[in-house]
């Protein structure tokens, strides 16, 4: 009852020995970010075309969703820094 996105990981880790190119590994495991997050639990033996489809739908709202937090913590990064160095004392 191994999960899919086990599955899927150790896929990616068996075929990262030199097989495929490095581009290739980075390109499946953004493409596994995917299935984890929306049916990455589900056991491999009981996953259905329904599933896949579900996934597939899902890329777009994950994209916007991951996209905005990454916004959201790269501006938090940002006025970090402004702060940091607005607050330091100047010779």
């Amino acid at each position: 009852m191994t999960p899919l996105g086990s599955y899927a990981e150790c896929y990616i880790e068996i075929h990262s020995n030199g097989s495929v190119s490095k581009d290739t590994i980075g390109n499946e495991l953004r493409y596994l970010q995917y299935v984890d997050a929306s049916i990455g639990e589900v056991p491999i033996c009981k996953v259905t075309a329904e599933d896949v489809e579900e996934c597939l739908l899902k890329v777009p709202e994950l994209s916007e969703k991951w996209a905005l937090e990454r916004q959201a913590a790269w501006e938090e990064n940002r006025k970090t820094a402004r702060y940091q160095h607005h607050g330091r004392a100047r010779p």
